[in-house]
């Protein structure tokens, strides 16, 4: 997603990271990555955001990219 969504988009700022953070205190994912990213959509700067759904307890074969 582009970086700047993450601080104006009233959706996403102060809120989209923190209930990421939430779904993974709770066991329901586990982050793998957290990467900026440069010129990631019209010259704009992105974040990439990988995390691995927990089922049953135990970790899916497939991560979700988001």
């Amino acid at each position: 997603m582009r970086r700047e969504y993450l601080e104006y988009v009233k959706e996403y700022a102060d809120r989209l990271e923190p209930y990421m953070k939430e779904l993974e205190d709770s066991g329901q994912w586990r982050r793998l990555e957290r990467s900026p990213v440069s010129n990631y959509s019209f010259g704009k700067d992105g974040v990439v955001f990988v995390y691995r759904v927990i089922q049953n307890g135990s970790s899916s074969m497939a991560s979700k990219i988001i």
